[in-house]
This record gives structure tokens, sequence and C-alpha cells, in this order.
């Protein structure tokens, strides 16, 4: 088992966060209320630059670590569950990476409801962009499959305890709260796969799959060539 923290480079998160909240603005329009609109986007982003501070932690596990099985595996002593995980070749498995990443807790006080609405959306930005820097950082060491986390490919909340379990939320100054959620709000939390070049990715109908705990087993993407645990 390999832990280690990560401090990502504070200029290239910020970089590819404006990328991100520009790709999701869209072209700029015309008139003076969408510029309005960009100025005041721009001035949230000038004040969560001077706050952020994006960090991350993994743990990974080897390949005699992990064990799949159908929609649970087992790292080391842990297991998580999620749903999306029966539809895996378990021999396409090599290993896993537990991360949990966070971009600071930024303040917000004193600002106003349309500032904080916006702060809002560039830290949903930061932190994609934060999970992009640790992604590239874990494919310098191996091919990855999709981020599995709570919230996405049916897994359930609950397993972020799990997670933290895993990887110890303190280490980089965030917490669970009693409904599952991390504080620092813009924080993120989940796992990649280290994989094989015969792994088949899921693919978005899995990622945004709002099935019960039962549905992979009888989803019809299985159909449309996805992988299955039982083969």
């Amino acid at each position: 088992m390999i832990r280690k923290i990560l401090h990502m480079d504070k200029g290239d998160c910020c970089l590819l966060a404006r990328q991100i909240f520009e790709q999701r603005m869209g072209p700029a329009g015309k008139g003076s209320c969408v510029k309005r609109k960009r100025q005041r986007a721009l001035q949230a982003a000038a004040f969560l630059d001077e706050q952020v501070s994006p960090k991350a932690a993994y743990v990974f596990f080897d390949q005699s670590q992990v064990t799949l099985d159908r929609c649970c595996a087992r790292l080391g002593g842990t297991g998580i569950s999620c749903n999306a995980f029966s539809q895996i070749d378990p021999q396409t498995i090599k290993g896993a990476y537990v991360f949990v990443l966070s971009i600071a807790n930024i303040d917000l006080s004193g600002e106003t409801m349309t500032q904080r609405v916006y702060a809002d959306l560039w830290g949903s930005a930061y932190v994609d962009a934060a999970r992009i820097l640790l992604q590239k950082e874990l494919e310098q060491h191996s091919l990855l499959s999709e981020c599995f986390g709570p919230g996405f490919f049916g897994m359930e909340m609950g397993e972020m305890r799990a997670i933290d379990e895993i990887v110890r939320f303190d280490c980089i100054d965030a917490r669970i709260e009693s409904s599952g959620a991390i504080l620092p709000p813009k924080s993120s939390a989940g796992l990649y796969f280290s994989v094989t070049d015969e792994y088949e990715p899921l693919g978005q109908p899995c990622k945004t799959c709002k099935g019960n705990h039962r549905g992979c087993e009888y989803c019809g993407q299985r159909e449309k060539g996805l992988p299955s645990a039982s083969k």
C-alpha cells in the first residue's frame, strides 16, 4: 500500500478552472447585461484565486490487495460498494487508487448573494480542475478506469465513510458530516482502478444512472457491449 499527499500547483489549477468555467458559460454574448454578468463572474474568480489551495491525498492498493466481487470492491481490509462494479471484469483490474481532494475552505462571509452564486460555480470548476490534475498525476503510473465516487455510477453517499477510513480525510483538513457530505464543501473523494488494456469503459449511461442497487444485474447496457463480471 502506498500513501501520498499532493500539493497541486495553484496556477495550473486556476488556469484549468477558468477553461472549464468558460466552456460551461458558452460563447460570450453581446449586450450590457451579458457583459455585467461576465464581469461579476470574473470578480468572483479573482476573489477565489486568493483563497484556493488545491491538495489531494491518495492511497494505492496493488493487485494483491484488491478483490472485486460483483458490486463490492475490497481494498485491503475495507469494502466499497457500487452498482456499476458488477459490470467490470475483475481480470482487468491491476490495483486501485482511493483519493480525497479539496480546494480549501472558502470564506464567503460579507459577499453578496450574487457573488456567492458565482463563487459556488467557480468552486465546482476548481474542484473539477483539481481532479483532472490528480488524474494526470496518477496516469503517469497507471492506465486508469473512470472515476467512481459517491453520487456517480450508483455509488451511495454512505460509501464516503469507507473512503475516509482508507484515506483519512483529516490529512488534508477535510472531514465528513453526519449526512455523508465532505467539508469543506468544495471537496471530492472517490477511486480509480488501475486497469489493463482490456478494460472496457462503462461510459456516460452508467455514470448518470439513477437505478436502484439491483439495477446493474438487469441493465440493458450489457446488451450494448459493456463488460460483465459474470464473463
